[in-house]
This record gives C-alpha cells, sequence and structure tokens, in this order.
C-alpha cells in the first residue's frame, strides 16, 4: 500500500472517530490489519500526519488490546505517545509511563497468575517490561509483596491473593498500598489474619477504591467482624464475603451493629454456625442499612431464627435471601412468606431445609401480592401433592422461576397447573421422572411460558428423551438440560434429529454415555437448528470425537462448546482449533482432558479469537 494512501485512508477513520464514537471498533481493526506487520524499524522514516499529540492520546485511548500493540510499532513517535517512551522495550516498574489519558481499555481481559514458574523466576520488578505492568494487565493473582508499592498509576483492577500466607502485618501492609490504585476487588481469603490483621486492614481501606472484599475461610471470630466492620463507614466496600469463618451468633450479631452507614449491601456470612440468635440479631439490625442481598446458606437456622428475619424483613432494602442448607421447617418457611407483602425480596432461596408437603402447601396460599419471582425450594422431600398445590396458587403472581429439583415430584401434573403462569424456568432435575413421566410432561408444556426446562439426572433414558423431543415444535422452550438421563448414543442422535423447527439454542447431553460416533451424530445434525450451547462434558469423547465434531460445525450456529472431562489429547485439541476456523465458535470448554500446558498456550496463541478454559 503506497504511503500517500495510507494516510488518507488512515485520516478518514481518524475523522469518522473524532465525530462518531461508533467507528471505534473498525478503527482498531484498522489498526491491527494494516501496521501488525509493520516494525519500528521499517517506520522509522515515515512522519505522522499534521494532528497534535493531545488529539492522537485521546485517539488512542479508543483502542482495544489488540489495537494498541498494532498502533504503538507505527513509529517510535507513536511508540512514545503510547508507552511514554521513544524507545521500544523498556523494562522495570521504576520506568512508569506518564499519561493524561484514560488506558484502562487496553487492559488484556486474561488474568495474569504470578504463581506460574516462569513468570515468577523471570519477571521481577527490575525485569517486566514497564508497558506491560501499568498498561496491560487487569486481573492479577499472586503478586508478590515487591510488587505492591507499584500499583499506583496502572490498571490493576482484581487482585487474587488468596494462600499467600499474608498473615496480620501483610494484610495491613497490602491495604496501605492499596490507597490511589485502581483496584476494587481484593481476595485475601486463606491467610491466617487474624482479629488484629483484619481490623488494620479494615482501617487503610479509606481512600481507596476498594469496593468488594473476599475475606472466606480467614478463621475470622467474633472479635475480628467487630473490628472489620466498625472500619467500614467511609469506605467503598458494597461487597463482603466472610463465607466459612467462625463468626457464630455473637459473631454475626457484633458485625450487624456496625452496618448501618456503610455501603455494603451484600453479605456473604454461609457456612458460619450461625443459630436462631444469630439471625435474629442480624434481623434486628437489617433496618437503616444498605443491604440488598444476604447469604445465609450452611448455617444453623430453625424456625425460630426464620421467623425473626421475617419480622424485620419490611422497610428494610433486602431483595435477595439465601437460607439454603438450614434447619428450616413447615412454620419458618410459612412465617417467611407471610411477611413478604410489604418487602422487597424477589428472589427467597429455600433448598435442602425441611419444608415438605405441609410447608409448601401453606407457602403457596400467600406468594400472591409478594413481589418474589425466583423461588428454590429442591431438597425439600416435596410431593407431587405439595407441587400441585403450589403450582395451583402461582396464577397471578409474580413468580417466573421454579426450582423444585430432588423431590418426589411427577412432573406431568405439576405442568399441568403452569399454563397461565408467568414461570419461565422450571427446574425439577433429581426427581426419578422416567419414560412414563416424559409422557405426562409433554401432554402439557404445549401452552405453558416455559423457556428453560431442567431434567438432569432422571431416568428418561433414550426412549423418554426422544419422546420429549418430538413435542418440542409446539412449545417455547429455548434451553433444554438432559445431563445424566442415560441418553447414549443412538438417543441423542436421535434427539438432535428432532430440534429442526424448534426454539431451543441451548442443549446440555453432560453425563449420557455418549462416545465419538454419538458425538459426531449429533453435531451433524445441527445444521439449520438454533442451536448456539452445546455441552457434552463428562461423556467418552476421544480425539476422533472432537476432530468429527469441529469438522461438522461449519455452517451450524454453534457458538459455545463444552467438551470439558472427556478424553481428548493434545492431537486431538490441536486439531479440534485447526477445524474450529470458519466456524461460529467463540467459547470452548476443555477443562480436565489430556492437554499439557504447552499445548494449551499454543491453542491460545494461535487461536486469540476463542476463549478457552482448561
Amino acid at each position: 500500500m503506497g504511503t500517500c494512501l495510507f494516510w488518507c485512508r488512515l485520516n478518514a477513520y481518524l475523522f469518522l472517530l473524532v465525530y462518531n464514537k461508533d467507528y471505534i471498533l473498525t478503527f482498531s481493526t484498522l489498526f491491527i490489519n494494516l501496521f501488525r506487520s509493520r516494525s519500528i524499524e521499517q517506520q522509522e522514516g515515515n512522519t505522522l500526519p499534521t494532528i497534535m499529540p493531545e488529539l492522537w492520546q485521546y485517539i488512542f485511548s479508543y483502542l482495544d488490546f489488540e489495537g494498541v500493540l498494532a498502533a504503538r510499532s507505527v513509529s517510535s513517535d507513536w511508540n512514545k505517545l503510547i508507552t511514554g517512551f521513544r524507545q521500544a522495550g523498556i523494562v522495570g516498574v521504576e520506568n512508569k509511563p506518564c499519561h493524561i489519558i484514560d488506558t484502562s481499555g487496553w487492559v488484556k481481559v486474561k488474568e495474569v497468575d504470578f504463581k506460574y514458574s516462569n513468570l515468577k523466576k523471570d519477571l521481577t520488578p527490575a525485569t517486566i517490561p514497564s508497558f506491560i505492568f501499568y498498561h496491560l494487565m487487569g486481573h492479577v493473582r499472586n503478586l508478590a509483596q515487591s510488587w505492591w508499592p507499584y500499583l499506583q498509576g496502572n490498571n490493576i483492577h482484581t487482585l487474587g491473593l488468596s494462600w499467600n500466607h499474608l498473615g496480620d502485618q501483610g494484610a495491613i501492609v497490602l491495604a496501605q498500598h492499596l490507597q490511589g490504585t485502581n483496584v476494587h476487588t481484593v481476595d485475601i481469603s486463606d491467610n491466617q489474619i487474624g482479629d488484629q490483621g483484619l481490623e488494620g486492614f479494615a482501617k487503610h481501606l479509606q481512600e481507596t477504591n476498594v469496593h468488594m472484599v473476599v475475606l472466606s475461610r480467614s478463621e475470622i471470630g467474633d472479635q475480628g467482624a467487630e473490628g472489620f466492620a466498625k472500619h467500614l463507614q467511609g469506605t467503598r466496600v458494597h461487597v463482603v464475603d466472610l463465607s466459612m469463618n467462625k463468626m457464630g451468633d455473637s459473631g454475626a450479631e457484633a458485625l450487624a451493629k456496625h452496618l448501618q452507614g456503610t455501603q455494603v449491601h451484600t453479605l456473604d456470612l454461609s457456612m458460619n454456625k450461625i443459630g436462631d440468635q444469630g439471625a435474629e440479631a442480624l434481623a434486628k439490625h437489617l433496618q437503616g442499612t444498605n443491604l440488598q442481598e444476604i447469604d445465609l446458606r450452611f448455617n444453623q437456622i430453625s424456625d425460630r431464627g426464620a421467623i425473626a428475619l421475617a419480622q424485620h424483613l419490611q422497610k428494610t432494602n433486602i431483595h435477595t435471601l439465601n437460607l439454603k442448607s438450614n434447619k428450616i421447617g413447615a412454620q419458618g418457611a410459612i412465617a417467611l412468606v407471610q411477611h413478604l407483602k410489604d418487602a422487597r425480596i424477589h428472589t427467597l432461596d429455600l433448598c435442602e431445609n425441611k419444608i415438605k408437603d405441609a410447608g409448601v402447601i401453606a407457602l403457596a396460599q400467600y406468594i400472591k401480592g409478594t413481589s418474589v419471582h425466583t423461588i428454590n425450594l429442591s431438597k425439600n422431600k416435596i410431593s407431587v401433592l405439595g407441587a400441585m398445590e403450589l403450582a395451583k396458587h402461582l396464577q397471578e403472581t409474580n413468580v417466573h422461576t421454579l426450582n423444585l429439583g430432588y423431590n418426589l415430584i411427577r412432573a406431568g401434573q405439576l405442568v399441568k397447573h403452569l399454563q397461565g403462569t408467568r414461570v419461565h424456568t422450571l427446574n425439577l432435575n433429581g426427581n426419578n421422572i422416567d419414560g412414563q413421566g416424559v409422557i405426562a410432561l409433554t401432554q402439557y408444556l404445549e401452552g405453558t411460558n416455559v423457556q428453560e426446562l431442567c431434567l438432569g439426572d432422571n431416568q428418561m433414558g433414550a426412549e423418554g428423551a426422544i419422546r420429549l423431543c418430538k413435542y418440542l415444535q409446539s412449545t417455547n422452550l429455548e434451553k433444554l438440560g438432559l445431563g445424566s438421563n442415560e441418553i447414549g448414543n443412538v438417543g441423542a442422535i436421535e434427539l438432535a434429529k428432532l430440534l429442526q423447527d424448534t426454539n431451543v439454542h441451548t442443549l446440555d447431553l453432560s453425563m449420557n454415555e455418549i462416545d465419538d460416533v454419538g458425538a459426531i451424530g449429533i453435531v451433524q445434525h445441527l445444521q439449520g437448528t438454533k442451536v448456539k450451547e452445546l455441552r457434552l462434558s463428562f461423556n467418552e469423547i476421544g480425539t476422533e470425537g472432537a476432530i468429527g465434531i469441529a469438522q461438522h460445525l461449519q455452517g451450524t450456529k454453534v457458538q459455545e462448546l463444552d467438551l470439558g472431562h472427556n478424553r481428548i489429547d493434545e492431537e486431538g485439541a490441536m486439531q479440534l482449533g485447526k477445524y474450529l476456523q470458519g466456524t461460529t465458535v467463540h467459547t470452548l470448554d476443555l477443562r480436565s482432558n489430556q492437554i499439557e500446558d504447552g499445548t494449551q498456550q499454543l491453542l491460545q496463541q494461535q487461536y486469540p479469537h476463542i476463549k478457552w478454559w482448561f
């Protein structure tokens, strides 16, 4: 391309960008295509168009990661505008670039883990390329203490420091270095931080941008909880994870006393041995706080604690309450729902309690008039009688997501009463629904608003799965979960054939004894369907199956493919990547296969347009 034509075309894009930011993506693509192969030495003789440097920097601020890498290779002048230095390859954190523009858009999305041996060995504060450290890193894990003084002035926003043996002093020093940085999320779980260290950490969160703190598995007791909470006022912290600690009732009460006046809206207190007394104390302090979501899973709350929570929910901002795996029976569940009419709760999780039919039937009578739209009642020993009564009362309610998994329900009678309701997501996993149950279900699915149906871990087999799919054309179903149903090759292939002219765009066939033949057969029949997401994890798919899948994905609409926990080796993975070119796949899960680190890195380098999971 001639130099004159090159600059004329570039100037045209610059003009469009300045006057219409909708051209940003086009502009970044232009940079990548035109400049990637041009080295600084080749371009040294060219001069920039006559545009003020400040305007160039403004334009550069809109580039993405690949765009800015391409742009800095154009000339030493552009390299200086982007990195702060005319010379390429400046190393060391002491060489801090100086910018007046926002460079957050340059950040590479991928997480950087300094624990990997090659990074730990080759990169030190003195040897790391300064441009990479200050501009391209966003999510960083296991960053050693020697790097912390240089956090100011870079784009790092998330620090994962779990299992780093920080101790009290390390936590305090970290918080001191967070002031004036862009870090907004900090995970320091599993670090042997005592009460003193926790309080010291919280003291230094003032004047930081930290809004999320993860402190799970830190052996925090009541003193530590109170010391941490009383210093949250004046900070920007609004998400706190204190799960899997030792707070108990006294810790929950001590924490709750200091939540007023803070910005905390999400609080995770799961697995903290909190009983009725702690739940009651916590409930009394909810009013006047900004709390919107509270997680009390895996504690020791019974009916008494649930009733206390219910009585104080009104006039609070709580919209999500998770009480999974406690000891709540019918009485507690009924009390909760009775008090929801004047509360803001829209998501209620009562999974794995002791509600049973009596609780569900009574609960159903009070749910009308509440704001609840999502309710989880799985693992509560609910029979078809309780499920039917619940479904009957869902008319004229706001409920659109209903989880009744792992109960004792016959699907057909339940679905019959969902017609005319708003329910669009129905989970019936693990309800022993066999082929006969599928027949009853299909009779009533048409005419409902159900768009997502989870039927995993049942006993339908190939015959039941095929029978179900024969009736999908006349339903609104878009997501179908059939994992762990012993469907096998024949059933999976026949099922795929029946997806033509249906609305199904997400299909889960994980854990179904599908091998290479079945996997290839499924994909062969996806052309002409709307399937965008296909899950085939935990099957028996090997290298031949992986290659066959990729070859037959051409012409389909599949964008996300899950092949995790199969038998795919390195050759299969490389061939998979090769044949996926030209398909619409942008996300590929290959976790727990037979693929070494070197091959994983090679795949990511050769096919950067795909989001790989290993």
